[in-house]
């Protein structure tokens, strides 16, 4: 119930910002690819090991609730996932988000996380994620 209210409440701030802001786009676009690895020898950032699409894998995608403060620094809750998308054949996955604050994982099973990156999404903005990740 918390979560649904919590789900809630990021939708109405959405329409509240598209309101004030004279737009009716509520929602951002998330999108990437996911690839595995050429080689474990060589950093997932580097653009020569990117290999082929990782299809086999999910993109979770939770909220994340208001920071805390610890030290001065946010520290970010994360909730319960959202729900997960499966990248095509071409490792490409795209998605309609509302104004928030979002953390996307890339899981192999069910608990196995191989990449995360925390995004915030605007509406009628449009934000690229793509993964690299280690093969299997």
């Amino acid at each position: 119930m918390r979560k649904a209210a919590l789900l809630l409440l990021v939708i109405c701030a959405a329409l509240a910002v598209a309101c004030k802001s004279g737009t009716n786009t509520i929602y951002g676009t998330v999108s990437g690819t996911v690839t595995y690895a050429r080689s474990a020898d060589k950093p997932l950032t580097d653009k020569s090991n990117i290999g082929r699409p990782a299809t086999d894998v999910k993109v979770r995608i939770r909220l994340l609730e208001q920071p805390k403060y610890s030290g001065g620094q946010p520290v970010f809750i994360q909730g319960e996932p959202l729900f997960e998308l499966i990248p095509d054949a071409n490792g490409k996955y795209n998605v309609q988000l509302a104004y928030g604050q979002y953390l996307l994982e890339v899981v192999r099973g069910e608990d196995t996380v191989l990449a995360k990156r925390m995004l915030i999404v605007r509406a009628g903005q449009s934000l690229t994620a793509d993964f690299n990740v280690p093969a299997p």
